[in-house]
């Protein structure tokens, strides 16, 4: 056993990280385990925007003077004006011919979406009346869609009046309830694709510059190419017509592939900050450029400090060095001018390369040729803030990098303390499972953490199975019960922390209350003295409201549960109450509760200490007359002798709570 392994399998000491909606997080103190609490804030996480980015004028102008039909487009225009749905996929099937689309029938705006969001999370308020929105599901680490999420896209654009185009990269994977709206769009005559393009920007010159096309390039395009290869023979038509290149360097640039073209643009004069900018914008292409820079310069940082001998400190940058628009022209990237999508009258700018393939390809680049850099990129990936095009990027190296050991940087952020770290693997594998057809090896992993003596592997795979509880349901919580039985407090936790996101989820809450019941009960547990009973009494906790964040802030609404479910409540408190550890617990809570109840409005509508102690000590006994509690004191004092006056008063104050409320 090599070094290396038997420090993966030691338990890792863990640290409280809180990360909240999009993984904004801060790495707190280091304690025994992570809070269960931050883990609760973490999966349940707020949604991303919803709104990415609005078509401007300039778009509009381009697609109206550049697009050229492609087969299925009629179909597809028929299809829009008679339902609020149209799912579009083939080679002619990209942004311009759905902007198009939604133009050509009279829509006031054409927004798109956030590929990030599910298109079921979506909410009513969300969307506008009589605008066009573009979502697309192309590319590595792809949002999914399944039969309810297009249900429920196609009622709220009935309801709202607005139309959405949908993009797919596969049309096996368009759900069954959309495949009647589907239409293929085949790729448009790629040569008149390129002299559309050559006179719209070349007006005045295309009688000098489509000639050279013909003669050369337009030789080199065939039926099939995509619409984005014909644009780029156009700009090299103009750049050969100018004198800038020659015809044989323009031939061998149309054929060369995003990898060689992003290894040739790469110089050897390029600082930090030429590397730095050309990965923030693969990592975030399309996003605001402020968001863009910021990763750059957290990336600069990082590179110059992993660079920095151990006596030195890092020195300033110059100020005023290079300006932004000669950086992102030395990487071949621009910017655009938009509508801000939140805030009225106000804009934002978008940056992304010239050439649409660009982005997967540079991320390729730096992890198949920069190896010793990786943790360096892994560490800047986490603190990015980003999860989604985290998740996105992990995605496209691990598939388009050839390696004998794919996995390999998840299991480094799996073993990592830091939740958020082990977060994003467990998100990555799911879209690694979900998405990429690769759910044989993601699997396989996570049966080897979950077995293996490391805390943090075990937690990982809890959070995997969190997130895939929905579509495996039986799988995930048979894995999440030989998670619970973990030794170490961490991954019971997480289990913890997923049950009671489940228990959120009306649907799930009846699965739950069986299961914790089951695992309070489970002979192996009461035999073994493994970790599942105790989970299950962790969850008691917080499900009776015994146990909550430090603001007292309740993760389900136990009135509602108690009402519903009277019984298991009523056992899961008895059961509580007489354990030896958490029944102490359980009397100091009711203890609070009876001391704060003085000094309150008894009758106030309010959720209040005085009704809390109510509701569980009435789980306890719902005849709270002197003479029908005594039998249930003194069962409890016999449990907890040294608490006896504390329970005669614990009772006493929820009888007077009872009588003040009549």
């Amino acid at each position: 056993m090599t070094e290396n392994t038997q420090q993966q399998q030691q338990p890792q000491k863990q640290v409280d990280n809180t990360v909240n909606g999009k993984m904004n997080g801060a790495q707190a103190e280091t304690i025994e385990e992570v809070k269960i609490w931050n883990i609760y804030k973490t999966i349940q996480s707020d949604e991303p925007d919803l709104l990415a980015w609005e078509a401007n004028d300039e778009d509009l102008t381009q697609v109206r003077r550049q697009f050229i039909e492609p087969e299925g487009f009629t179909m597809a225009r028929e299809a829009l004006k008679t339902a609020p749905i149209v799912v579009l996929h083939g080679l002619g099937s990209g942004r311009f011919a759905a902007t198009r689309l939604l133009d050509e029938l009279g829509y006031s705006r054409i927004v798109h979406l956030n590929s990030a969001r599910r298109l079921g999370s979506i909410d009513e308020q969300e969307l506008d009346g009589r605008v066009g929105y573009i979502w697309q599901r192309v590319g590595p680490g792809r949002t999914p869609m399944d039969n309810m999420d297009f249900a429920r896209a196609v009622s709220l654009c009935r309801t709202k009046q607005c139309a959405l185009v949908i993009l797919f990269d596969r049309p096996e994977e368009i759900p069954g309830y959309a495949v009647s709206t589907a239409v293929k769009l085949e790729a448009p005559a790629p040569v008149e694709v390129a002299e559309s393009v050559i006179r719209d920007r070349k007006h005045d010159e295309a009688g000098d510059i489509l000639p050279l096309f013909h003669a050369g390039l337009a030789l080199k395009l065939s039926v099939a190419d995509p619409p984005h290869k014909a644009v780029r023979a156009a700009e090299l038509a103009i750049e050969l017509a100018s004198g800038k290149i020659e015809e044989s360097d323009a031939l061998r640039l149309l054929d060369e592939d995003a990898d060689r073209a992003v290894a040739a643009l790469i110089e050897d004069w390029w600082s930090t900050e030429e590397f730095t900018m050309f990965l923030a914008v693969a990592f975030l292409e399309n996003k605001p450029f402020d968001r863009v820079a910021a990763q750059a310069v957290a990336l600069d940082t990082l590179v110059r400090k992993a660079e920095l001998p151990s006596d030195k400190t890092l020195r300033p940058r110059r100020i005023f060095t290079k300006p932004k628009d000669k950086l992102l022209r030395t990487i071949r990237a621009a910017t655009a001018r938009r509508t801000h999508p939140r805030h009225p009258g106000l804009q934002e700018q978008t940056v992304r390369f010239e050439q649409p393939d660009w982005a997967d390809a540079v991320l390729r680049r730096f992890w198949q040729q920069y190896h010793l850099d990786h943790q360096t990129l892994l560490k800047w990936m986490c603190d990015s803030n980003e999860p989604e095009a985290a998740v996105k990027a992990l995605c496209t190296v691990i598939v388009g990098v050839p390696a004998h050991d794919p996995l390999r940087p998840l299991e480094t952020l799996a073993a990592n303390n830091r939740l958020s770290h082990r977060y994003l693997a467990a998100q990555t594998l799911v879209k690694l499972a979900d998405e990429h057809r690769h759910s044989g090896l993601v699997e396989e992993t996570l049966d080897r953490w979950v077995e293996s003596r490391s805390s943090n592997y075990k937690f990982t795979a809890a959070l995997y199975y969190g997130s895939r509880f929905e579509q495996h349901t039986k799988r995930a919580l048979a894995q999440l019960t030989r998670i619970a039985r973990s030794e170490w407090r961490g991954p019971r936790n997480a289990v913890v922390a997923i049950m009671l996101a489940l228990l959120a989820r009306e649907k799930y809450r009846d699965l739950v209350l069986t299961t914790v019941n089951h695992w309070m009960n489970d002979p192996q547990s009461l035999r073994d003295r493994d970790g599942l009973r105790a989970v299950a009494l962790e969850i008691a906790l917080w499900i009776l409201g015994i146990q909550t964040d430090k603001e007292n802030i309740l993760v389900v609404d136990t009135k509602i549960l108690g009402d519903r479910y009277p019984d298991e409540l009523r056992d899961l408190a008895w059961t509580i109450a007489l354990h030896r550890k958490h029944g102490v617990t359980m009397l100091r809570r009711l203890e609070e509760w009876s001391l704060k109840a003085r000094f309150e409005d008894k009758r106030s509508k309010l959720r209040n200490n005085g009704s809390e102690l109510l509701r569980v000590v009435s789980l306890l006994q719902s005849d709270l007359r002197w003479w029908r509690r005594l039998p249930d004191e003194l069962l409890l004092s016999h449990r907890h002798p040294g608490r006896r006056a504390m329970i005669r008063r614990i009772f006493r104050a929820a009888r007077a709570v009872e009588r003040s409320l009549r």
